[in-house]
């Protein structure tokens, strides 16, 4: 209550990383898709007379900009052009995707700016003895020699 009586004229809000993004899996009853009770936290709150800027960097989904309605509108954005901007004039030539995930989201993204560039596909390989167990395996592409950028679409550590 203490936001809608100061009766801000607008309110933006910055969301470098959206915490819940990578919990949307639902696949048993009763699981909470948690990206999107978030993003109903932002738009159910105190109407400012005009919607609510939500911006997002590299949200994980593209569709979770979807969850937002009402007061809250979804502002994406991405630091993509920043990171081609620190690999172009370096002796970077290799991008290699951890998982299809990354590199369904941004391997188009490298093919139009560093056509030059080789790009390698990883994927995890489970130890058939220790299912909890997990080896990062190359399945497209050649890094031996090369010197190499790691680019996933969720990184949690910071």
């Amino acid at each position: 209550t203490m936001l809608a009586e100061s009766f801000p004229k607008d309110l933006t809000i910055l969301l470098p990383f959206y915490t819940t993004a990578t919990m949307e899996r639902v696949v048993k009853e009763g699981t909470c898709a948690t990206g999107s009770t978030l993003a109903r936290f932002f738009s159910n709150l105190p109407n400012s007379g005009r919607p609510h800027r939500v911006m997002v960097y590299d949200l994980h989904t593209l569709q979770g900009r979807f969850y937002l309605y009402g007061n809250a509108l979804a502002s994406l954005h991405t630091a993509f052009p920043l990171l081609i901007d620190k690999i172009q004039g370096t002796n970077i030539d290799c991008v290699a995707f951890p998982d299809a995930g990354a590199e369904k989201r941004f391997s188009e993204y490298f093919k139009k700016s560093l056509p030059n560039v080789e790009l390698i596909v990883c994927g995890k390989k489970r130890d058939p003895y220790d299912p909890s167990r997990r080896t990062v395996v190359i399945k497209d592409g050649d890094a031996k020699g090369r010197n190499v950028v790691i680019v996933d679409d969720m990184v949690q550590s910071g």
